[in-house]
């Protein structure tokens, strides 16, 4: 299972996530919030999934080339939506982040 969340509730140090930090837009709180009780119930079902993150999806077309990182926020990370897909494909077929943000 792969499932798209936003990337608020990803680590930014081993004790914090990103929604815990002072400068976090209070607009999103409500939907990192949903998303770690997502990812936490996600974490005590037993299935396989991965939990895709990303901080901002604008237009684009595939290049192929993004940046992944588990479970930790990457400051100022982007991926454009075909990426995004293409990432999710992949995830789908390899299972590299089987159990992770």
């Amino acid at each position: 299972l792969v499932v798209v969340g936003g990337a608020g509730i990803l680590q930014i140090n081993d004790n914090k996530k990103l929604f815990e930090t002072e400068h976090f837009p209070m607009q999103f709180l409500a939907y990192s919030l949903g998303h770690l009780g997502v990812y936490e119930h996600l974490k005590k079902s037993g299935l396989d999934f991965t939990m895709v993150c990303p901080a901002d999806i604008p237009q684009g077309l595939k290049t192929g080339k993004y940046l992944v990182k588990a479970n930790f926020f990457t400051n100022g990370w982007r991926i454009n939506h075909a990426d995004l897909a293409h990432f999710i494909i992949s995830e789908l077929n390899r299972n590299e982040f089987i159990g992770m943000r």
